[in-house]
C-alpha cells in the first residue's frame, strides 16, 4: 500500500545568492541580474532599430505559389460540404416539427455533394495535400448522408 505524505515546501535558494556564493560575482553581473542587463539592453536596440527604420508592405511572399484552378474548385466544394454538415447539425439540434422534411432535403443535397467531392478530389494531382482533405470531407459527407437515408435522424 502506498501512503501518502503531506506535501512540504521545498526551500528553494535565491538565485542572487547562489550564483555570488559560487562565483564569487555580483548579482548584476551573473543570474537574474545578468539575464535582466542583457534583456534591457535588447529592448533598446529593438525600440532603436523601430525609430529608424520603417517596414515596406508586403508585396508578395517568397515561395509561395498560386492556387490551381482545380483547388479553387475543391475548396469551394469542401467549403459548400462542410456548410451542408453545419446545417444538419443545426437541424438536429433546432429539432422543429418539419425535422423529417428539412432531413430530406439535406440528405439529397449531400448526396449531390459526395459526388462532387468525389469529382473534383480526382482531379487533384496525387501529391496535392488537398486531396487528402477533401477526401476526408467526402467520407463525413457520405456518411451522414447514409444515415438520413437508414432513417437514424428520424424521430421514432
Amino acid at each position: 500500500m502506498i501512503k501518502i505524505q503531506s506535501p512540504t515546501t521545498p526551500i528553494t535558494p535565491n538565485v542572487d545568492q547562489t550564483s555570488t556564493e559560487k562565483s564569487g560575482k555580483s548579482a548584476s553581473t551573473s543570474g537574474v541580474g545578468a539575464f535582466n542587463e542583457i534583456f534591457m539592453q535588447q529592448i533598446k536596440g529593438t525600440q532603436e532599430a523601430e525609430k529608424t527604420a520603417p517596414l515596406a508592405p508586403v508585396t508578395q511572399i517568397s515561395g509561395a505559389t498560386q492556387a490551381s484552378e482545380a483547388q479553387r474548385h475543391a475548396l469551394q466544394i469542401g467549403e459548400d460540404s462542410v456548410t451542408m454538415l453545419d446545417m444538419l447539425s443545426n437541424t438536429l439540434i433546432e429539432g422543429d416539427n418539419d425535422i423529417e422534411k428539412h432531413l430530406d432535403t439535406i440528405g439529397s443535397l449531400l448526396m449531390k455533394q459526395t459526388e462532387a467531392l468525389r469529382d473534383v478530389r480526382d482531379m487533384l494531382e496525387g501529391h496535392d495535400p488537398l486531396k487528402e482533405t477533401v477526401n476526408e470531407i467526402g467520407v463525413k459527407t457520405a456518411v451522414e448522408a447514409h444515415k438520413i437515408q437508414r432513417g437514424d435522424y428520424s424521430r421514432l
